[in-house]
């Protein structure tokens, strides 16, 4: 894998879900990680604060990965948690600049 810091990746964590800092951390490395993977670079991340119905919203998009946690510690089962995509894909970044870092 790559390193190329001309790249933006950007997470929407749910925080209407109340999680720890440990499970956000947690969360965002599991998109971080399919993103990852999906594309075979690394580049530079921008975490942000979302909640249900925008993230529910932008979910079906293409090119915008989705994390939904399986239940076992904080979170009901079926939530989700986290979503990200890279800066540039079919995701609308305007909304990106909207939304406050986390």
């Amino acid at each position: 894998m790559k390193i190329d810091l001309k790249i933006t990746y950007y997470y929407i964590v749910n925080t209407d879900l109340k999680m720890s800092k440990g499970k956000i951390a947690a969360q965002v490395s599991h998109v971080a990680m399919k993103l990852g993977k999906e594309y075979g670079t690394i580049g530079r991340a921008i975490v942000l604060k979302g909640n249900t119905m925008i993230l529910n919203k932008l979910m079906g998009l293409h090119d915008v990965v989705c994390i939904i946690d399986a239940g076992l510690t904080e979170v009901p089962k079926g939530s989700l948690t986290c979503i990200g995509f890279r800066k540039g894909s079919n995701y609308p970044s305007e909304l990106a600049t909207k939304l406050k870092l986390l």
